[in-house]
């Protein structure tokens, strides 16, 4: 671990499946903004329209794997927070 202390390890952890959990969200949006494009070229209009809920859908997810992942991101920083004051506190 290359001397560093086991919190610092924890909070690369930390930010790293926070990054992923934002890679999930994007990913989400690029399958919508492809699906949508789907519908607007398909001559059939059933399948068309069945494109553009399942665009919906995935831009509906993206919103909640973003909102989770910002969510876990403050709770990440307030326990990291909360931890570094009580080190401090300990020391004095």
């Amino acid at each position: 671990m290359s001397g560093r202390p086991k919190l610092f390890w924890r909070r690369m952890r930390g930010f790293e499946w926070q990054e992923n959990e934002k890679d999930v969200a994007e990913t989400y949006a690029k399958i919508g903004d492809c699906l949508e494009r789907m519908a607007r070229v398909e001559p059939d209009k059933l399948l068309a329209r069945t494109e553009v809920r399942a665009s919906d859908g995935m831009h509906k997810l993206k919103k909640v794997e973003a909102r989770s992942a910002n969510d876990e991101e403050l709770k990440l920083t307030d326990t990291l927070t909360y931890f570094t004051r009580d080190t401090q506190a300990a020391k004095v």
